[in-house]
């Protein structure tokens, strides 16, 4: 929703639902501004950072290690995104093929890409909000606004993949990135 971060859509739903008063002073929504999020929070470093449940771990838990992975990919996809958009400028918006058909690399195949990486960025920030609601420390309502089913994404994933793959030859050799900066910015979030 490019308004997330980890956990926040489902706290900030779940406040306005509850009809209470919201203000940046709102412990939930630290880091928000009447116009979005700020970058900081005003609530002091000390080496601790809050997750979705509210729990405060060290900024060196294995938690935030994992949100800062799944946020360095989403950025990377972001990156290759502004490159397939900058290589698409030539294509018209129906030019693109349906989801289930790949075409052929060039500006057509840069549309139909795009929507494809925008769904795995909205993915991973699905990924970041189960992943600052731990399991073993958050409640079953914590719980079941940040759930995902792993294996039905997973199954979309490898689909879209092999839909890619069909439009390729069979690989013989390894392949070195680059190709221009769409292949290449592909190749770094691959990479990530």
């Amino acid at each position: 929703q490019g308004e997330g971060s980890w956990g926040m859509r489902p706290a900030l739903s779940s406040l306005a639902r509850s009809g209470q008063r919201l203000s940046a002073a709102t412990p939930a929504l630290r880091g928000f501004t009447r116009t979005g999020f700020t970058v900081y929070t005003r609530t002091g470093d000390k080496g601790k950072s809050s997750l979705f449940n509210g729990e405060r771990r060290r900024k060196d838990d294995v938690v935030f290690d994992a949100l800062g992975a799944v946020d360095e990919l989403s950025a990377a996809i972001g990156l290759a995104r502004a490159h397939c958009e900058e290589g698409a400028a030539g294509c018209a918006k129906e030019e693109a093929v349906e989801a289930s058909v790949a075409p052929a690399p060039g500006p057509a195949g840069l549309r139909w890409l795009l929507p494809q990486l925008e769904g795995a960025q909205r993915l991973l920030l699905d990924v970041g909000s189960a992943i600052a609601t731990p399991q073993t420390s958050s409640s079953e309502k914590h719980l079941q606004r940040v759930g995902i089913d792993g294996a039905a994404e997973a199954s979309v994933l490898e689909a879209r993949i092999d839909t890619m793959d069909a439009q390729l030859p069979p690989l013989t050799v390894f392949i070195l990135p680059g190709g221009g900066a769409p292949a290449a910015a592909l190749h770094m979030s691959r990479a990530v």
